[in-house]
């Protein structure tokens, strides 16, 4: 429930979706990475969409990353 809630807030918030992978295809590969992403709870706040959210929002998204990549 956590991942599913930083998702959406994530989204919501910039536009974008927090875990991305390099490659455009979606492929065995890329799957493999974006899940290697959300287990590492690497995702980032950077570029344009992030400039005008507040802190406290911010910080509220990476407290959940952080209980979601405990639950995986």
């Amino acid at each position: 429930l956590m991942l599913v809630l930083l998702l959406f807030q994530y989204t919501m918030l910039s536009g974008q979706v927090p875990f991305q992978c390099q490659e455009k295809s979606l492929t065995h590969t890329s799957a493999e990475e974006i899940m290697h992403k959300i287990k590492q709870g690497d995702f980032s706040f950077g570029g344009e969409a992030w400039r005008n959210v507040s802190p406290q929002a911010k910080d509220l998204i990476q407290g959940e990353a952080g209980t979601s990549s405990l639950l995986l």
